[in-house]
């Protein structure tokens, strides 16, 4: 699985896009989510994982937060994106069916202030 951070990609908006990843990868990512919005993990370096191959020496976190952030970048100059853990819940949920070998692409999170692609090609 690669991920991308795009600066402008939605009308000037950030994107994060996941995408080029098998059905194992996707589960993968969906127990991520599950855990964040569990409570059995509050932040996962997706960037330290090795089912992920960050593009552009991208350091990216999921993180739970007491509100909806969505994209934040960090003092040190890596990147989070900051959900509560109702909304990791309902990404999980999106990031299911890709773990059942479905092909195209998923919203896994939209804001004004940036979106999370899941994509098999990339493309949405």
């Amino acid at each position: 699985m690669k991920i991308e951070f795009l600066s402008n990609a939605l009308d000037g908006a950030p994107l994060v896009r996941l995408y080029d990843f098998t059905a194992d990868e996707a589960e993968q990512l969906e127990a991520v989510c599950r855990g964040l919005a569990d409570g059995n993990i509050d932040r996962c370096m997706l960037d330290e994982q090795p089912w992920i191959k960050p593009l552009g020496g991208l350091v990216m976190a999921f993180t739970v937060d007491g509100r909806d952030r969505g994209f934040v970048q960090q003092p040190d100059g890596a990147y989070a994106w900051s959900l509560r853990a109702g909304m990791w819940d309902l990404a999980a949920g999106r990031i299911q069916p890709f773990a059942e070998g479905q092909e195209g692409f998923a919203w896994l999170d939209e804001r004004d202030g940036g979106s999370l692609l899941l994509s098999n090609d990339g493309c949405w």
